[in-house]
C-alpha cells in the first residue's frame, strides 16, 4: 500500500510540475515493510528544453557557467524576460542531472530494499513516460499556437502597415533587431555546446585509447608472466622426472648388490695363502738382532787374554 502511495504521489507531483512549467523540488520519506526508513531523497522535476540532452551534473554546471557569461553581457541587449527564460532553462540542466543522480543513488543504495528499488524504478519510468507524452502534446500544441499567432500577426501587420507605414517599419526594426540578437545568442550557445560536447568526446576518446593501451600492456605483461610460469613448471617437471629416474636407477643398483656378494668369499682364501711367507722372513731378522746386541757391549782388544795379564 505504501509503494502505491509513493508512485501516486510522484506521478501526481510530476504532472502538476510539468503543467505548471516551473521547476520544483520535492522531498518525500516514508516507511517500508521492513521497518527501515525509505526515502526518495530529493526528486527534481525540471522544465523542458535542452535539459533532456544533459546526463551529468558537471556538464550542466559547465554549460550554465559558459552561457551565463554571455547572458550577463550587456552588449547582447537581451531584455529581462529573455534572460529569465534562458536562466530557467539553464537551471533545468542542474535539475535533470540531480534527478538522474538521485535515482541512481537510490538504485545503488544497499540500505534500500529490492522492493523499494523496484517501486522507485517503476515510478521513475512512469514519470519519464508522462514527461515524454506531455512533451509530444506540448510540441503539437505549440506548433498549432505558433501557426495561429503567425496568422493573427500577419493580419495585424497588414492593418498597421496600411494605417501608418512609417511607425510600422520603426516597430518592426526594433523587433527584428531584438530577434537578431536573440538568435545570435542562440548561435553562440549551441556553438559553445557543440564545442563542449566535441571536447568532451575527444577527451573521452583519448581516455578510452589510453585505457585500451594500458590494458594491452597489462595483458602482455600477464602473458609474459604466464609464459615464465609455464617454463618454470616445465623445468620443475623435468627435474622431478630426472630425480625420479635417478631414484629408480639407484634402487635397481641396490637390489643388484646381493647377487655380487658370493664372489667376495671366493677371493678371501688367497689372503691366508700369502701369510706363511711372513714367518719365513722372521728368522732372518732374529738372526740379525744378536749381532747388533753383541756389537754394543763388546770391546775388541789386541788379541791377548785379559785374565792372563791380571
Amino acid at each position: 500500500m505504501g509503494k502505491v502511495v509513493v508512485i501516486a504521489v510522484i506521478a501526481a507531483a510530476a504532472v502538476a510540475a510539468i503543467l505548471s512549467g516551473v521547476g520544483v523540488c520535492m522531498f518525500m520519506s516514508g516507511g517500508t515493510s521492513s521497518g527501515a526508513e525509505f526515502s526518495m531523497k530529493k526528486i527534481f522535476i525540471a522544465s523542458e528544453g535542452q535539459a533532456s540532452k544533459v546526463q551529468l551534473e558537471h556538464e550542466a554546471i559547465s554549460k550554465i557557467t559558459l552561457v551565463n557569461n554571455d547572458v550577463n553581457n550587456a552588449e547582447l541587449g537581451l531584455d529581462a524576460a529573455v534572460k529569465s527564460c534562458y536562466r530557467q532553462q539553464f537551471w533545468a540542466f542542474i535539475a535533470v542531472a540531480k534527478q538522474e543522480e538521485t535515482f541512481l543513488s537510490i538504485m545503488t543504495d544497499d540500505n534500500v530494499s529490492e522492493d523499494d528499488k523496484a517501486a522507485v524504478k517503476k515510478a521513475y519510468e512512469e514519470f519519464n513516460a508522462q514527461k515524454a507524452a506531455k512533451r509530444a502534446d506540448d510540441l503539437a500544441a505549440s506548433i498549432k499556437i505558433k501557426e495561429e499567432k503567425a496568422a493573427e500577426q500577419q493580419k495585424n501587420d497588414k492593418k498597421a502597415l496600411d494605417k501608418n507605414p512609417k511607425a510600422y517599419c520603426k516597430q518592426q526594426k526594433f523587433k527584428l533587431t531584438q530577434d537578431a540578437k536573440l538568435f545570435e545568442h542562440q548561435v553562440k550557445f549551441f556553438t559553445a555546446q557543440q564545442k563542449f560536447d566535441q571536447e568532451r568526446n575527444e577527451r573521452m576518446l583519448k581516455e578510452a585509447e589510453e585505457k585500451k593501451a594500458k590494458v594491452q600492456e597489462q595483458l602482455a605483461e600477464i602473458a609474459k608472466m604466464m609464459k615464465e610460469f609455464e617454463s618454470n613448471d616445465a623445468n620443475t617437471e623435468k627435474k622431478e622426472a630426472e630425480k625420479t629416474k635417478q631414484d629408480s636407477e639407484g634402487q635397481n643398483s641396490e637390489s643388484n648388490v646381493p647377487e655380487k656378494q658370493p664372489e667376495i668369499p671366493a677371493t678371501q682364501p688367497e689372503i691366508p695363502a700369502a701369510q706363511p711367507e711372513t714367518p719365513a722372513t722372521q728368522p732372518e731378522n732374529a738372526a740379525a738382532e744378536p749381532e747388533v746386541l753383541n756389537n754394543i757391549p763388546v770391546i775388541e782388544g789386541d788379541g791377548t787374554d785379559s785374565s792372563s795379564t791380571q
